[in-house]
């Protein structure tokens, strides 16, 4: 199973997301400027990734927009094929 197969598994949860994700989430500079606002508010933002970069790539992406993104925590998943990292990112100015 790809990771990328499992995360799509995630949709299922109700979450709000950064974007639509049937299709497959964009790349990081792609994600759509109307997802400032969930994280403007202060709501955590959780990555499923095996490539750390693309939190980095996404910490980058927003901080263009004035969103200052701390990871809060780290953390490793195992999955009965697989391990991925799940990282936990926050918003450094809405102290929540």
């Amino acid at each position: 199973m790809r990771l990328q197969s499992f995360t799509a598994s995630m949709t299922s949860f109700g979450l709000q997301y950064l974007a639509t994700p049937w299709e497959g989430m964009p790349e990081p500079d792609a994600l759509p400027a109307e997802s400032i606002a969930a994280l403007a508010e202060g709501n955590p933002l959780a990555i499923a990734t095996s490539d750390p970069e693309n939190v980095a790539r996404i910490v980058t992406r927003y901080a263009r927009d004035g969103i200052n993104l701390v990871i809060e925590e780290e953390m490793e998943m195992q999955v009965s094929r697989f391990a991925f990292k799940l990282y936990v990112l926050k918003n450094r100015d809405t102290g929540s």
